[in-house]
């Protein structure tokens, strides 16, 4: 029986020595061999035992605030390894070393704090890790050409919201591996594969392009996304791309990263803002469709983006501004397919080109947030021609106190669109001004509008009016306009500092709305017709003659009319019970008999 219990003692002291572990911490500040036994203690302080002989259970941890380099890693397994400070490099002994990290401790098995760095370089060549261990990465993690095995049953890595996983070699990562980046992740090499990974909405993607190819697994869902590097020949995406956040694009050198070449469909959906800074962008290169899909803002900064440079279909749909610092954008340098770009909020042009067409093509921009040009240009440089419309029915700004626009540009107010002009002149000398079916206008240049010259808020090359559009003078004058049949459908009179001038004749079909100042007609007939009213506020009136057309019967209508020289607002009300009155007698309303 004493054998026995022997036996069992010496069976537990074997099992205790398998499992125990031993912290040891590196002790040199200017860089020393791993294998080195005193170079690691067993105290923080440098005393204690040595390391003497390695165990798969040893937690290793390097806490010194300074950059240095650990030569001659053999191939080993450690229990843990803890960067908590300092920026450390790892060199193999020069055969191929693999450093194998157990799970063989609370918590991460491989951690990086925040602040410290771990550079694994070339020479050791596999980083891996047993079943079930875990990493995480605080700080950052630097891979040259080497292989980080996720391969591992339960093993994951996690690259926290501090963190950066720069990766210049491989990472293995099977179906039971969990890469999951809270972080940055910085692709740092040419072509390879990034990782199947959790991207985190936050998190960021940086995509370094270092020659001439592009890394495979770029159809994933990325939080943001950033794409520089220099770019040594054309490169073309070989796949969609999904950003939830922010993508940024700024590259250097002469070539051109494309997202569709020889005729491949593409989507890109961007949840935040597309902004490029530098380099040279193009959605569709040699055929295909292209659909940019933008939740935030569009942001040109600088460099060159082509949204359609051959055949095919390119469109841009702009959830927010869209906005031009400098740089160039051209729509379009080809003839077939279709060219538009839709924007929801502003459209800001601040300095750069915009180019509509450097071809025979046309090219639309839809706009449903306003116009603001304070400086760049927008043309056309070839035979043909970009259209800028209006098309959000809740009123637009037109403001433009810089830069030109230039050659055929056309613009539009679509069906029920509002724009107001202010003071700023749309002067597309070249192009035409079309307003159509129940589009308002409103003016407050002193010009007011006019059919022609070099007068008024729209100065087109030819310019068409609605006859059912409405109408809203601020400034001191109409002008002379041409509509159909010289109608209107509602006129506003809204000069608070005096007086609208009629240049022209009005005939109001729906509504004669005098809300501030007054309206004088002059020898011009203003004219409202049988179902048209009139309203008036703040004291404004018609300074002059107002005619209503009526039918048979009772009718009874007021005639906001005055005398601006003496009484202002005097108004007149009429009960007509026969068709025989059309004209009043007196200076303030006009009317005729039958």
């Amino acid at each position: 029986m004493k054998r026995i219990y022997t036996l069992m003692i010496a069976l537990l002291a074997l099992s205790v020595g398998a499992w125990a572990q031993t912290t040891y911490y590196w002790q040199p500040t200017n860089g020393g061999a791993w294998s080195t036994a005193n170079n690691w203690r067993t105290n923080p302080n440098g005393t204690g035992s040595t390391r003497t002989s390695a165990q798969n259970s040893d937690i290793l941890i390097i806490d010194q605030e300074v950059s240095q380099t650990i030569t001659g890693v053999p191939t080993q397994t450690i229990g843990s390894l803890r960067i908590l400070s300092g920026a450390i490099t790892l060199q193999g002994t020069g055969g191929t070393n693999t450093l194998t990290i157990n799970n063989s401790s609370t918590g991460a098995d491989l951690r990086i704090s925040a602040g410290a760095s771990l550079n694994i370089a070339s020479s050791l060549e596999n980083i891996q890790f047993g079943n079930n261990a875990t990493a995480d990465i605080s700080g950052e993690l630097v891979l040259n050409n080497n292989t980080y095995n996720l391969n591992g049953a339960n093993v994951s890595t996690t690259v926290s919201s501090t963190g950066v996983l720069r990766n210049a070699g491989t990472i293995s990562n099977s179906s039971t591996a969990k890469l999951i980046v809270n972080g940055t992740f910085v692709h740092d090499r040419e072509g390879g594969t990034i990782p199947t990974a959790t991207w985190n909405n936050a998190s960021v993607f940086e995509l370094n392009i270092t020659s001439n190819s592009l890394p495979g697994g770029l159809g994933q869902s990325f939080g943001h996304m950033s794409v520089i590097g220099n770019i040594t020949s054309n490169v073309s995406l070989n796949t969609s791309i999904s950003v939830a956040g922010n993508f940024t694009f700024a590259t250097t050198g002469n070539n051109t990263v494309r997202i569709s070449n020889n005729g491949t469909n593409r989507t890109v959906n961007v949840g935040g803002n597309f902004v490029q800074n530098s380099g040279n962008l193009t959605a569709i290169n040699n055929d295909g469709n292209v659909t940019l899909n933008i939740g935030g803002d569009y942001e040109m900064n600088g460099g060159n983006f082509i949204l359609k440079n051959d055949e095919g279909n390119g469109t841009m749909n702009v959830s927010g501004k869209f906005t031009m610092t400098a740089g160039a954008v051209n729509l379009r340098n080809d003839n077939s397919g279709s060219s538009t770009v839709n924007v929801t909020g502003l459209f800001d042009l601040q300095g750069g080109t915009l180019n509509m067409a450097a071809t025979s093509g046309s090219s639309t921009m839809n706009l449903r947030g306003g116009f603001s040009q304070t400086g760049g240009s927008i043309t056309e440089t070839s035979s043909g021609s970009g259209n800028i419309v209006f098309t959000g029915t809740n009123l637009q700004t037109f403001s433009k106190s810089g830069g030109s626009i230039l050659n055929a540009i056309h613009v539009t107010m679509n069906n029920n669109s509002a724009v107001d002009f202010g003071t700023s002149v749309l002067d597309n000398t070249g192009g035409n001004f079309t307003m159509t079916g129940n589009a308002r206008i409103i003016t407050s240049h002193n010009e007011g509008l006019r059919s022609n010259g070099a007068a008024g808020s729209i100065r087109s090359n030819n310019r068409t009016y609605s006859s059912t559009g409405d109408y809203e003078f601020r400034g001191a004058s109409t002008g002379n306009f041409a509509t159909a049949a010289s109608t209107v459908r509602d006129l506003t009179i809204n000069n608070a500092s005096g007086e609208v001038a009629m240049a022209r004749a009005f005939t109001v079909s729906r509504t004669l709305a005098l809300t501030n100042g007054y309206v004088t007609p002059g020898g011009n007939e203003l004219l409202i017709t049988t179902a048209g009213t009139a309203s008036s506020v703040n004291g404004a009136f018609v300074n002059g003659s107002l005619g209503k057309a009526i039918n048979t019967g009772n009718y009874s209508f007021t005639f906001y009319v005055g005398d601006a020289a003496s009484t202002g607002l005097s108004p007149a009300c009429f009960q007509i019970r026969k068709r025989w009155w059309r004209r009043c007698l007196n200076f303030y309303c006009n009317f005729c008999t039958w």
